[in-house]
């Protein structure tokens, strides 16, 4: 229990505490960097509404699955422990009676869960990694596109076309950040 306590308090200050501060600093600067994009050039306003739906929908939509897979691997690292644990307090008992292959294949069997486990962990880290990109990128295009349109038809000037372009990319930036976060919190 103590073992366990030690082991957890880190990971729940660094993942859970440590993370939500981050949350509150990137949604600040997120907050401020809209509002002076917005005041700039309000056809920047439906990037960042589509953009914040998005990462919301994402993240509420995939959090319990992320979770699920995390409390998975760790079930899977406790099985793996227990069976070492187990095997240094009986050793001479299982040197005694020749059961090490016994106990190599518990242990085998327990470490090929623990991979078996932690596939869909890593794939979804994968994906969770380039989501954020992904929609900063579409963005970025459609903004291209319908901002680009507006310069060349004299509606939009050039400096704040591209303003606009590099604000759209930090917003995305920022979005990655939060998203990061957020997914970072479940791992405590």
């Amino acid at each position: 229990m103590g073992l366990a306590m030690v082991q957890d308090v880190p990971d729940i200050t660094e993942n859970g505490y440590m993370r939500l501060l981050e949350i509150v600093k990137f949604v600040g600067k997120f907050a401020v960097s809209s509002y002076f994009i917005v005041g700039e050039n309000p056809d920047a306003g439906l990037p960042l509404v589509i953009a914040g739906t998005t990462i919301v929908a994402y993240v509420s939509q995939n959090y319990a699955k992320n979770i699920q897979y995390l409390e998975d691997v760790s079930d899977r690292q406790a099985d793996i422990v227990e069976v070492v644990q187990e095997a240094n307090q009986k050793y001479r008992l299982i040197a005694d009676y020749y059961m090490r292959p016994q106990v190599q294949t518990v242990l085998e069997e327990r470490t090929q869960s623990l991979t078996t486990a932690s596939l869909p962990t890593r794939g979804a880290a994968v994906v969770n990694d380039y989501f954020p990109g992904y929609v900063s990128t579409f963005l970025l295009v459609g903004y291209l596109w319908l901002g680009g349109t507006g310069v060349v038809e004299g509606d939009l000037q050039i400096g704040a076309f591209l303003a606009t372009v590099n604000a759209v990319k930090e917003i995305g930036d920022s979005f990655k950040d939060i998203f990061q976060s957020c997914l970072d919190v479940g791992k405590a």
